[in-house]
Order: structure tokens, then C-alpha cells, then sequence
């Protein structure tokens, strides 16, 4: 499988997806049900990092999968980091994001894990308690 997600940390509030090289829809959906399955044992939001880093191209029809998939989603999902070095990838994201004007400062594309971190603690630092 090219694509793997499990939680990256002890008290459940991150998801990680590694995407690597070639992956397809199929492997899509399998992850996808499996954060879903991660996160349904929490009562919390989760946060998100999606690592495309080794994985520089998308299969076709992305922004309407994902699109569809983050609609359909059953997770309470609160920030997002896209880890890329890929202009398209970096691209197609600040497309998504524009047309799903919900995430409101939740995403942004990154250059490094280090930097998907910092993103995410930041949110979480901005939340009211």
C-alpha cells in the first residue's frame, strides 16, 4: 500500500497520512476508512497531516475526490497541514481551498514535517477555550 495513516501522537488528537509514489483511489479509500475508524474512537477533533512529499503526482479527477471525500467525511477534523514540494500539488490545494471556503485559516500547504507542526500547534494555540 502507498499510502498509510496512523495516529502521530499517544494522545490521539493527529493523523498522519504518508502518501509514496504512485498510489491509487482504492488505496485512497482504504486509508480514508481507516482514519475514520481511528478517529471514531475519540471525542475530540482530530488534526491532519497529509505528507505528499514522496508522492509528487495525483491520479486523475483529484480535486473532485477529495472534495467528495472531505463532504462525506464523519471526522471532526480541525486543522490541516499538506506537506509538498510540488507546485501542481501546492496548486491544486489553494484550488481546493478556495472552493471549500470552510477551512478558514484550518489548511495550508507546507515544505516540511517540522513546518506541519508548527502549523498545527499554532492552531491550536489560537483556539478558545
Amino acid at each position: 500500500m502507498t499510502i498509510t495513516v496512523d495516529w502521530a501522537n499517544p494522545e490521539k488528537t493527529l493523523l498522519y497520512y504518508q502518501y509514496i509514489g504512485k498510489w491509487t483511489w482504492d488505496e485512497y479509500q482504504a486509508a480514508t476508512a481507516k482514519a475514520h475508524d481511528l478517529a471514531s474512537t475519540v471525542d475530540h477533533s482530530v488534526d491532519v497531516i497529509a505528507d505528499f512529499s514522496k508522492a509528487p503526482l495525483l491520479p486523475e479527477n483529484a480535486l473532485g475526490r477529495f472534495k467528495a471525500s472531505w463532504q462525506s467525511s464523519p471526522m471532526k477534523v480541525g486543522s490541516v497541514a499538506l506537506i509538498t514540494s510540488s507546485v501542481f500539488v501546492e496548486r491544486l490545494a489553494a484550488i481546493f481551498q478556495r472552493v471549500n471556503g470552510n477551512f478558514a485559516g484550518k489548511f495550508k500547504v507546507v515544505r516540511s514535517l517540522e513546518e506541519a507542526h508548527a502549523f498545527i500547534e499554532h492552531g491550536k494555540s489560537h483556539v478558545k477555550q
